[in-house]
């Protein structure tokens, strides 16, 4: 991860939600971004095999994630893989995956319990509708300083809201709804990447 020395853009497509119109939108999209993280909460592997083909299909060029199981990950041959934050240690996960690895850590104590991971993913830093009742997390200054692993934000990103982060000490941020709810997501896509490519925008330890 230390080779990537500019601000992170890791794009979710999130199966359930996606909308079918913008799969035109997608390669796109990717233009802008460092990773497209895929995953399907609640199917079987199938459906989520079936989903990261689609993408392998339309935007051959992007660097896939999964967020999800390890033999799809593997079956894929994925440039990353995600774990949530309840898995085992990220650090005993390197012993049967040797690509990019990201885990969820929305506190110190998950930050310390993924030590291993390329990156973490904290969260969510703004409302959200996938969580409408729940406030923001305001613990990001002790998670960063529980973790030497570089740090990205999810959770209600848009274009207007990704400034707002600007030297916090992350290194990026991953953005689902923030794109691909949007009326045009490849102009919310640059958008975005133009907000924490600003000068100032990364501040990192």
């Amino acid at each position: 991860m230390t080779n990537w020395d500019h601000p992170l853009f890791l794009v979710l497509l999130d199966g359930p939600r996606f909308h079918e119109s913008n799969w035109d939108a997608v390669a796109s999209v990717m233009s802008f971004a460092d990773a497209l993280v895929v995953r399907y909460p609640g199917t079987h592997s199938r459906g989520l095999w079936e989903l990261a083909l689609e993408v392998r299909h339309v935007a051959s060029e992007a660097a896939l994630w999964v967020d999800g199981p390890l033999e799809v990950a593997l079956a894929l041959g994925a440039e990353g893989w995600h774990l949530p934050s309840t898995q085992i240690p990220a650090s005993l996960v390197r012993r049967h995956w040797t690509g990019r690895l990201s885990a969820a850590a929305h506190t110190p104590e998950e930050a310390s319990w993924h030590h291993g991971a390329d990156l973490l993913v904290w969260g969510h830093a703004f409302r959200t509708r996938s969580k409408p009742n729940v406030c923001p997390r305001q613990n990001l200054a002790s998670v960063l300083l529980r973790s030497e692993t570089p740090i990205v934000a999810i959770g209600g990103i848009t274009r207007d809201t990704a400034p707002l982060l600007s030297g916090q000490g992350l290194r990026g941020v991953v953005v689902a709804d923030g794109v691909w709810s949007t009326p045009d997501p490849v102009q919310a896509a640059r958008q975005i990447r133009a907000a924490i490519d600003a000068p100032g925008w990364l501040h990192t330890k």
